[in-house]
């Protein structure tokens, strides 16, 4: 039996209280296997707080920095500074990366191949260009 599928059962038979000889027993692998296979669910469990903990603390972080930049930035007696809107840019882009707003910047087209339409990165084709008409207003 694989990895994954041992997984699920061991972890609910243990959170019900059942030994791991036990939970061995029962679902077919060795008291080793049901051992690891709870080891791997509780670390990938805690790898995901972790993982989410970090984020917030990130954006926590950004959301200080971005509301002490704001004032200076807009301030409308004083004009901003360079570098005060260049770090007021760079925190407002990081905590948009973080929260996944940032798009793309280009899409790429694969190769067109045998006269077919080639697809980009993103899933979208691309419009099919047959030939170019030198003598079409639009070109010159």
């Amino acid at each position: 039996m694989e990895l994954a599928k041992r997984q699920h059962p061991v972890v609910l038979l243990h959170q019900a209280g059942f030994s791991y000889r036990r939970i061995a027993e029962l679902t077919g692998v060795s008291k080793s296997s049901a051992q690891r296979a709870y080891r791997v669910v509780l670390a990938e469990t805690r790898g995901v707080k972790d993982i989410e903990r970090h984020s917030a603390t990130m954006c926590a972080d950004l959301e200080i920095s971005i509301e002490s930049l704001r004032p200076l930035v807009h301030d409308d007696e004083n004009p901003p500074s360079t570098g005060d809107v260049a770090r007021f840019l760079r925190a407002l882009g990081a905590m948009a990366k973080l929260l996944g707003l940032n798009a793309p910047v280009m899409t790429q087209l694969s190769p067109v191949d045998n006269g077919k339409c080639g697809q980009s990165r993103s899933g979208a084709l691309p419009r099919r260009v047959e030939s170019l008409d030198a003598e079409d207003p639009l070109l010159r």
